[in-house]
C-alpha cells in the first residue's frame, strides 16, 4: 500500500526531470526530500529557470527555520528562493514550461513526501498553465529574494539554530 499512496512525489519528480525552460513552485514549506532536492538542482543545471516562492512568516516555525539551512544549497546552484511576508502563503503550486501545472495538499517536505496522504491535481493545459504562471508572477511581485549573500552572512548564532531546527525535523520525520 506505500508505494500505491506515493502517486504525487513520484508525479512531481517525474514533471521535475522533464522540465525544459522553466518550473516555478510555491509551497509555503520547502524543506524537499533528496529526490525533489536533486531534481530541482539537475533541472537548473540544464538551464532550466528554477524559482521556488515560499512563506517569510510562517505558523510552523520549526519547518521555516530547517528550511533556512538549506537554503544555501539551493542559492549556490543558481535556484531562485524568495520569501513573502505581505501574507499568510498556504498554495502548493508547481507551474512548468507554460504546458502543465499542479495544485494541491503536498508540501515540499519529508512529513509529506513520506507519511501523509496529500492531493494533488495534474493539469495539462497551456491555458490554465499560463494563467498559474501569470499568478506566480503576481506571487513574485509581492515577494522578497533571498540571495546567497543574504543567506552566508547570517550571524553564526543564526547558522546554530537554523542547523539544529533541521536535524531535529530530520529526527522527527524518519
Amino acid at each position: 500500500m506505500y508505494a500505491e499512496i506515493r502517486g504525487i512525489q513520484k508525479s512531481f519528480n517525474i514533471m521535475l526531470r522533464n522540465t525544459g525552460k522553466y518550473c516555478h513552485i510555491t509551497s509555503p514549506y520547502f524543506l524537499p526530500p533528496k529526490s525533489i532536492r536533486d531534481a530541482l538542482i539537475n533541472a537548473k543545471q540544464r538551464g532550466v529557470d528554477v524559482k521556488v516562492i515560499t512563506q517569510g512568516l510562517c505558523r510552523t516555525p520549526l519547518i521555516s527555520l530547517a528550511s533556512r539551512h538549506i537554503y544555501g544549497l539551493f542559492l549556490k546552484k543558481g535556484i531562485q528562493i524568495y520569501q513573502m511576508y505581505n501574507q499568510e502563503l498556504h498554495a502548493k503550486t508547481a507551474s512548468i514550461d507554460g504546458l502543465f501545472c499542479t495544485v494541491g495538499s503536498f508540501n515540499l517536505d519529508d512529513l509529506s513526501y513520506k507519511y501523509l496522504l496529500e492531493v494533488s491535481i495534474t493539469i495539462l493545459d497551456q491555458d490554465i498553465s499560463k494563467q498559474m504562471n501569470e499568478q506566480f508572477k503576481i506571487d513574485l511581485s509581492n515577494s522578497v529574494e533571498l540571495t546567497l549573500e543574504n543567506w552566508e552572512s547570517r550571524s553564526i548564532w543564526l547558522k546554530i539554530y537554523h542547523w539544529l531546527a533541521y536535524q531535529l525535523c530530520r529526527l522527527l520525520c524518519l
